[in-house]
């Protein structure tokens, strides 16, 4: 007849020891599954609460969800209508022309890159790059810009009306950039967008 072990603690730990190293790769294989499916999602599960709503502002504008937009903005920003909402509301049929303006007004947002520039406690400006794709004509341009978000009641949000935003554009325009943007007489279609093209990298670049 066998004897029994007349110890069992070492055959217990080993179990335990492999349970627990069984356990960890588990762990280690779906941590790696999340990782890379934010990666392939653009996940923002990791991302800087200033960043984060830029980048949600970005998505709801290129899906056309105004909804979502205007929750990423501050929330005295809505006090009076605005002309892009009435223009990507608005649909016109006249004779056998129909006119809609929201097809016109759908951008798609490529290749974002966001950066905090500076940041204090409750106000931030985060650095917007990437390309900016105007669907109805097949175009893109690329484009910088400059956006000042805020704290308020804990959560952050995009300033829009933000006066910093307004001194920061009129420092650009006072240093000359934008000089020199007058369209001429174009002499055939190409030159008008090729005009055309070189005028709105200019305006569509708001860094400093």
């Amino acid at each position: 007849m066998e004897k029994a072990n007349a110890n069992p603690e070492p055959v217990e730990k080993f179990a335990r020891f492999e349970e627990e190293g069984n356990m960890r790769h588990v762990l280690k294989a779906v941590l790696t599954a999340v990782v890379l499916v934010c990666l392939l999602n653009s996940c923002s599960l990791f991302e800087d609460a200033r960043t984060a709503v830029v980048h949600k502002m970005y998505d709801a504008v290129a899906s056309g969800d105004m909804n979502a937009y205007m929750d990423t903005q501050t929330p005295d920003s809505f006090t009076q209508p605005s002309m892009y909402g009435a223009l990507s509301a608005l649909s016109l049929s006249v004779g056998p022309v129909g006119l809609d303006f929201s097809k016109l007004m759908k951008v798609g947002i490529g290749n974002l890159k966001l950066t905090i520039v500076s940041s204090t406690d409750d106000y931030a400006v985060v650095q917007a790059e990437g390309q900016i794709r105007i669907v109805a004509f097949l175009v893109q341009y690329n484009f910088c810009d400059q956006h000042d978000v805020r704290k308020i009641n804990g959560k952050w949000y995009v300033d829009p009306n933000a006066p910093e935003r307004t001194a920061r554009i009129q420092r650009i325009m006072n240093s000359g950039r934008f000089n020199g943007l007058n369209m001429n007489d174009p002499s055939d279609f190409q030159s008008y967008w090729q005009q055309y093209s070189q005028m709105m990298n200019n305006v569509l670049n708001l860094c400093e």
